[in-house]
């Protein structure tokens, strides 16, 4: 860390030798990043920012705004993964282990996904639209491994956990403080 590089906090951003970046070539000293911050008013009248690599001739913030509400799919995706597969909390240590443990959920994810596309959800007289219950659905996946049952019966059984759609919702995030469990015990 030079002087030049002390006097511009806000410019360049320091980082450790602890922390992993990979995309740092190891015989240039500086990697150039740009990018924007985009505001944009949502519909109900409150702001939100975004930071984006995308040019702003070419996207401007409405562009942005519509941009990430196509992303939603993915977000929810994410959000599954990490909450519902339990991505968030590896118990492996080597870098070969934590990949196999991330293949693997991401597998389960992929495996499910498939199943609960073919899962029909029947058409009765309700206020609502339905979905397949995305979470239920993956303990029944699970369960379907251990157990090996018959491909009918799994889709069945996800077929009645159901949830309405409700597109016009939105909450605050109630975020929840969850500690890392470790399983370093099996190791003595």
């Amino acid at each position: 860390q030079t002087n030049l590089i002390k006097q511009q906090p806000d410019r360049y951003k320091f980082l450790p030798t602890s922390v992993t970046f990979d995309f740092l070539d190891e015989n240039t000293p500086y990697y150039p990043i740009s990018f924007r911050a985009v505001k944009v008013q949502l519909d109900d009248g409150s702001y939100q920012c975004f930071i984006t690599n995308l040019e702003g001739d070419v996207f401007p913030p409405k562009e942005i705004k519509s941009l990430y509400y196509l992303r939603w799919g993915i977000e929810t995706s994410f959000r599954e993964l990490k909450h519902t597969l339990a991505l968030t909390h590896l118990h492996s240590k080597k870098k070969e282990s934590i990949a196999q443990e991330i293949f693997a959920k991401m597998t389960m994810y992929n495996f499910c996904s498939i199943i609960t596309s073919y899962v029909v959800i029947q058409k009765k007289d309700r206020k609502h639209n339905y979905q397949v219950n995305f979470s239920r659905a993956i303990s029944i996946c699970k369960h379907y491994f251990k157990e090996n049952n018959a491909f009918l019966d799994i889709c069945k059984l996800i077929q009645k956990y159901i949830l309405p759609i409700r597109r016009e919702r939105a909450f605050p995030r109630q975020i929840k403080f969850r500690t890392f469990v470790s399983f370093n015990y099996r190791i003595a």
